[in-house]
């Protein structure tokens, strides 16, 4: 099967300082890829470069099988890749409906619109004419992901969607993102809630000072599991890495 989002030796960098050292995943369609490591790693590089937001130094990015290194944002956008950045991005001065109907002018046609998406966020429905900056962070975060879901994307790109959420906000975005995934789209989650990821993903690449020290099916990647390959150097790595193999779905 060919990866909805292919990662391959990406070296990228801000400005003149290099952060991804060769960098390499896939995504399938109908997974939740979860890049997971520890503050600083290289998650939200390794998801901005597949966006288009960092400087490349080599490697490839392929969408379905076509390069698009060095395309612009909107032009990889169009092709089928959404981001939903760590923050949220969202639009002040506008209300949350202007907010989701920026993204639903700008999307692809498809199963998701303006309804769809509001039937699986009645919340937003509740307060579409309220400010947008005014809702809560969860509601925020629900916002974001309604507005990368209505551009009818083949992969998504989740960077940090629990950061500064309360459990119960935390708890609300599991099922839109199952929702995602089961509709056949490509999800990448870089968390660093191991919990949270657990109950999501397929698979996990662990990203460790800018490159990827493993790769685990879900089913091998318990908690502690994870946090000893965290707390790897990949230039002292000096076991094998596990072969990656496919996950039943939690």
């Amino acid at each position: 099967m060919t990866a909805v989002l292919q990662m391959t030796e990406v070296k990228a960098a801000y400005r003149n300082t290099v952060v991804l050292h060769g960098v390499t995943f896939a995504a399938e369609a109908g997974t939740c890829l979860a890049l997971v490591g520890r503050n600083g790693a290289g998650k939200t590089s390794a998801l901005r470069a597949a966006f288009g937001l960092m400087t490349m130094g080599g490697g490839r990015v392929a969408l379905r099988g076509t390069d698009v290194t060095g395309w612009p944002t909107h032009k990889i956008a169009r092709a089928g890749m959404a981001l939903v950045p760590q923050g949220r991005g969202i639009v002040p001065g506008l209300t949350t409906m202007e907010n989701l109907d920026l993204a639903v002018n700008a999307g692809r046609s498809g199963r998701w619109d303006r309804r769809s998406v509001l039937e699986l966020f009645p919340r937003l429905k509740e307060r579409a004419s309220v400010p947008a900056t005014a809702l809560s962070g969860g509601e925020q975060q629900l916002l974001a992901i309604a507005r990368a879901l209505v551009l009818n994307p083949e992969c998504v790109l989740l960077d940090e969607p629990t950061e500064g959420l309360a459990p119960l906000a935390v708890d609300a975005l599991r099922e839109p993102i199952r929702r995602m995934r089961d509709d056949g789209v490509a999800v990448v989650l870089a968390e660093q809630n191991l919990t949270f990821a657990r109950s999501l993903a397929d698979r996990f690449s662990v990203i460790e000072k800018g490159a990827v020290v493993a790769d685990l099916a879900g089913d091998d990647a318990d908690v502690a599991t994870l946090e000893k390959f965290m707390s790897l150097d990949p230039t002292e790595a000096s076991e094998p890495l596990p072969p990656t193999r496919s996950a039943e779905r939690p």
